[in-house]
């Protein structure tokens, strides 16, 4: 088995308006450095392996494009990712009021039983805030998600967005692998159970 087969792979897809720094966050993350952007068009991908206390974790990021036009298109790469963060401008409140109908098109098309969602106010470089850390943290509570302030533009907090989001989603793999391993358990005991039983009833049994 080669070292890419024994990593834990998990994708998460960015939602969220146009121009809120989507693609500023996925560069920041992966590159540490802050670039002004075009806006993407349709959807783009990346990924990069990351460290999570001690687990090498392979982590594919979907980017997609913020433009009405392009979200019947991207709807089509929810249902492949078990995470979500979910972006608005902290200086803008139509992204914040926006984020509703994100959440929509996410429970319409995911076929995730368990997704792992965060709410990230990025921008928090601007002086312009109309969004407060306190209403951006109740919406994320109402609509049970972690949360996160960030600036791509600083890198500031980016990082720990990205793995807060992606220590849920080990959390819910390795419950789910726990739940699947104790449900064998009894299986493989009735299997030994049932040998026993014959190995009695043929006289040929030796405890």
């Amino acid at each position: 088995m080669s070292q890419d087969e024994k990593l834990r792979k998990f994708e998460v897809i960015l939602l969220g308006d146009n121009h809120v720094g989507k693609s500023c966050l996925i560069n920041a993350f992966n590159t540490l450095k802050f670039n002004i952007l075009e806006p993407t068009i349709n959807v783009g991908f990346t990924s990069k392996v990351v460290d999570v206390d001690g687990s090498a974790v392979r982590l594919g990021i979907w980017d997609t494009a913020g433009q009405e036009r392009f979200r019947s298109m991207t709807a089509n790469y929810y249902r492949r990712v078990q995470g979500t963060l979910l972006v608005y401008d902290i200086g803008e409140r139509k992204s914040f009021s926006s984020l509703d109908s994100w959440l929509d098109d996410l429970d319409r098309y995911r076929t995730c039983d368990k997704m792992c969602k965060i709410l990230v106010g990025n921008k928090t470089d601007s002086s312009a805030r109309v969004i407060s850390t306190d209403e951006g943290r109740r919406f994320a509570t109402r609509h049970q998600m972690l949360f996160a302030e960030t600036s791509a533009k600083n890198n500031t907090c980016v990082k720990d967005a990205f793995l807060l989001l992606v220590r849920e989603m080990m959390k819910i793999a390795l419950a789910k692998e726990k739940e699947e391993n104790e449900m064998d358990i009894p299986e493989m005991k009735l299997e030994i159970d049932a040998d026993l039983g014959k190995q009695k009833a043929s006289g040929s049994c030796s405890c």
